[in-house]
């Protein structure tokens, strides 16, 4: 009988922390950076919500308001739900301490998905192939979840699609992610990183 309690603890204590785990109930979350400087998110009911300002967005060189996190990973899994409202393009992106390592677009345009070999502000980015990619949703909570496991990421976003990408530079160690939008009105909810 003494054996079940220290099998107990042995399994919880195998179960991973979460690197993040955002419910947006409080204003200050160790490792986000709300960045003010390209638009005020205002968190309420567990939801963080921004409408661009678009003299911020001209100053910022056509950036738009984002939410960063910072924390360190290779293998993980990302997941977080959007309702965009008259949004013209939400990004998904994925930094090294160098620059960007993967990131995906999601517009009026189906889905774009990139990655990069060589970092640097002149480095170019490999676009990889997208089947079937879905557009932005208007209005709706979307779910995504992004399963990252050596040199692949399988993203779902929704109920129908799924789809796992290759490439070299998912393998490489992030740390810094970001959730970013360009017009419109942007709400997130429940951010989470979880490694295995």
């Amino acid at each position: 009988m003494r054996l079940l309690p220290i099998l107990l603890l042995l399994a919880t204590s195998c179960v991973a922390a979460p690197l993040v785990d955002d419910k947006f109930t409080d204003p200050q979350l160790p490792g986000r950076d709300l960045s003010p400087a390209r638009g005020v998110w205002k968190l309420a009911g567990g939801v963080a919500t921004c409408t661009q300002d678009d003299a911020l967005y001209t100053k910022n060189k056509d950036h738009g308001p984002i939410i960063w996190y910072g924390a360190a990973f290779t293998d993980a899994t990302v997941r977080f739900a959007i309702r965009a409202e008259k949004v013209k393009q939400f990004v998904f992106t994925l930094n090294d301490d160098q620059g960007h390592v993967f990131r995906y677009v999601l517009g009026g345009s189906p889905l774009v998905v990139r990655a990069w070999k060589e970092q640097g502000h002149k480095a170019k980015p490999d676009a990889l192939p997208v089947q079937d990619g879905p557009k932005l949703v208007e209005g709706a909570w979307v779910q995504a979840e992004l399963k990252f496991a050596d040199d692949r990421c399988t993203v779902a976003l929704g109920s129908d699609f799924s789809q796992t990408f290759q490439h070299p530079a998912i393998a490489r160690k992030k740390t810094k992610l970001g959730l970013g939008f360009t017009h419109g009105t942007l709400a997130v909810r429940a951010v989470s990183i979880v490694v295995p």
